[in-house]
């Protein structure tokens, strides 16, 4: 095994539980790259690396996960002596897997629309975004529920393709829903936007003309001594 490490950290730096699940996918990923994970997960049966690499190995990691938290998550792993210590520290205050987080987790995934997006590519990552929140907390949704919910947070004007692909008798997953969107070039954000906008004035503007007409109404009205 040789060290092809590399000193630049590609991840975003953890701030707390709420980029936890995202630093943890990404910070494996570069121990991995760096040949040092297994000073966390364990070396495998009949590895012969000498004690030497190992420990310069496990500094090396320790150093990268050091290095990859905010200060304000310094308290947490300033005493670990290993990167499996620094590790298990952060995992055991952050991955929170209780029922309450993950029940706001599922709620803003069931809610999510696309009208409050900017571009199809960003509610569409949202969406797996979430869900990847989900699995780590051990509750993933199954692969069609969330191919289900990318249809769902649509507007009425993707109706034709959500009945065309009913009627295709195509398997229902998140990645041939995800490609029909990601190739879809109806939606304009900043369109949608206006949209939202236009019905907000002109309920305002209903609202407004009632409530004049009220005023009139009642100012032309015969006082009643």
């Amino acid at each position: 095994m040789g060290d092809n490490a590399s000193n630049v950290l590609p991840c975003a730096k953890l701030r707390g539980r709420e980029n936890f699940v995202e630093w943890k996918f990404e910070i494996r990923s570069v121990l991995i790259l760096d040949n040092t994970w297994y000073s966390i997960e364990g070396y495998p049966p009949g590895d012969d690396t000498n004690e030497t690499t190992k420990l310069r190995r496990d500094a090396k990691a320790l150093a990268k996960i050091n290095l990859s938290v905010e200060k304000s998550v310094y308290p947490i792993i300033i005493n670990a002596k290993t990167a499996k210590e620094a590790w298990e520290a952060l995992v055991n205050a952050y991955e929170d897997v209780g029922l309450n987080t993950a029940l706001k987790v599922l709620n803003k995934i069931c809610s999510i629309q696309l009208v409050n997006f900017a571009t199809m590519e960003d509610y569409v990552n949202e969406i797996l975004r979430l869900n990847q929140q989900l699995a780590g907390m051990k509750r993933q949704l199954d692969d069609d529920f969330v191919a289900m919910i990318m249809l769902k947070g649509l507007p009425d004007y993707y109706e034709p393709m959500i009945m065309a692909l009913e009627n295709s008798g195509t398997k229902l997953t998140s990645d041939v829903v995800k490609t029909k969107l990601m190739n879809d070039d109806k939606y304009d954000g900043k369109s949608a936007s206006n949209s939202q906008n236009a019905l907000y004035t002109g309920l305002h503007d209903l609202n407004q003309i009632d409530l004049n007409h009220d005023l009139n109404h009642d100012l032309n009205q015969p006082i009643k001594i």
